[in-house]
């Protein structure tokens, strides 16, 4: 159902959100908040497409995660050419170890329900065109949200991401049908192929499609500039139409 969101004009800019019971001040920043991108060349009377950076090992400081996600990573120009919303969402950290971490407990689980709600009801957003992205430990983190709420996505991708099941994988029905891109480089020097490719399996193994780049030429740097247009791409192929 493609992703262009079609118009232009309204109303756009930078907003962090803290999403209601969820995370204590930390610095001067909440541990569990929500920075979102509402590009200009958005049509806010269409619904539009949400594409959602799974933040994880991400610092604290909001100046440095704007920087990171929305010029380092280059998801402003992207969001302004393609007119979609961007959304950086962090979770907290419970664990006192300074990195906010994504995890599979229960409260990770219903901070990322909440966070989807929190999000549509300030925005027009389309519920069928709903993706998630995710790097290194990111995209682990992606797997494992795409796993337990497919019910909620149109489709992910990982980036040199390992199965967050480490083989063990679920035996539970999953919720929906959710597609994956996997994304590796033979030579990545930090995350090895075997522990991409099991999660590649578990996909598998449920019937689920695994679209693979595993051809991917920057070892285990996230290059926004080469990695951004080829995951828009494949989220342009999927629609959650449920």
């Amino acid at each position: 159902c493609g992703l262009a969101s079609g118009g232009s004009g309204g109303a756009a800019g930078v907003s962090w959100l803290e999403v209601p019971g969820f995370g204590t001040p930390a610095d001067g920043n909440d541990d569990y908040e929500i920075l979102v991108y509402d590009p200009p060349s958005r049509d806010p009377s269409q619904p539009a497409p949400l594409i959602w950076l799974i933040g994880r090992r991400m610092p604290y400081d909001r100046a440095a995660n704007e920087d990171i996600a929305l010029d380092g990573l280059g998801w402003r120009a992207e969001a302004d050419a393609g007119g979609f919303l961007f959304a950086l969402v962090l979770p907290g950290d419970p664990s006192g170890n300074q990195q906010l971490d994504w995890t599979d407990s229960a409260t990770d689980q219903a901070f990322f329900d909440a966070s989807l709600d929190l999000l549509a009801g300030g925005w027009n957003i389309d519920l069928d065109r709903v993706h998630i992205f995710g790097a290194s430990a990111g995209g682990r983190a992606a797997l494992m949200l795409g796993y337990l709420h497919a019910e909620r996505l149109a489709s992910l991708a990982n980036q040199a991401g390992s199965n967050p099941y480490q083989g063990a994988w679920p035996s539970t029905p999953w919720a929906g049908d959710i597609p994956a891109l996997f994304i590796h480089d033979p030579d990545d020097p930090i995350v090895p192929r075997e522990a991409v490719q099991d999660g590649v399996d578990m996909w598998e193994a449920a019937g689920q499609r695994a679209d693979l780049w595993f051809d991917y030429p920057y070892g285990h740097e996230y290059r926004g500039d080469v990695m951004n247009p080829r995951m828009l791409e494949f989220f342009a192929t999927t629609c959650n139409e449920r």
